[in-house]
Parts: structure tokens; sequence; C-alpha cells
């Protein structure tokens, strides 16, 4: 899973300015990529991405939180208990409201982060 601009940008043809609003790209080991947006984006991602699929989220507080949002995007690529690639350490970052640590969120039940460099 893919948070930094410049890799989203590399891989989708996407280009944004990075905010407290996280976008996430989830690509597959088939290549298939996922593109998660805030609300704002998603228009704009669906026109000039090259992602297969893009989905929004609304601000937060909404009635669900955008990680849960996002564990349905990992469940419909049929990656709900599989491990995950981070290309940093997001859980020392602070993107606002999102807490990429709850335990209600993960989709997996033992959440390990570890970093290529």
């Amino acid at each position: 899973m893919l948070f930094d601009d410049q890799y989203i940008l590399f891989y989708t043809s996407f280009a944004f300015f990075p905010t407290e609003r996280p976008i996430a790209l989830t690509v597959t080991v088939d290549g298939e990529r996922a593109l998660f947006v805030p609300r704002l984006e998603g228009d704009h991602a669906r026109q000039v991405s090259q992602a297969e699929h893009v989905e929004s989220y609304r601000e937060f507080p909404d009635e669900r939180h955008p990680l849960l949002q996002l564990a349905d995007v990992l469940t419909n690529l049929g990656l709900r208990f599989a491990p995950i690639g981070l290309n940093h350490d997001v859980t020392r970052r602070s993107w606002g409201t999102w807490d990429l640590c709850c335990p209600r969120c993960c989709p997996a039940r033992d959440v390990t982060v570890r970093i290529a460099r």
C-alpha cells in the first residue's frame, strides 16, 4: 500500500497535493490498482488516474470511519487477511482523525509494520 504522492503519481498518473486527508494506493500481486481518496478528489481521480478502482471516502466524522471503508476495499480485492506492505511507517504519521493502529479498523488480527528502505 502506497501513501506517498510521488509513488501514487508514478503508478497511476494521479497528481495531488498531500494534506491531512490521506490517499492510499493498493497494488495487488496481479497488478490490479485500487486508489482510495477523499471525496473531494474522487471525480478528479476517476477522470485522470489509471487505477482500475477508485473509491472515495467522506470527511470524518461520518457514519463510518474511513479506515473501515479502506478495509472494505482491501476485502473486495481479496486482501482481507493478506500481508500488506507499506511504503513507509504510517503508524508514526498523524493524519488528523485517522488512527492507523486502531484495532477495530484493521482487517487483520495481527498487524506488523515492516518497511523496506
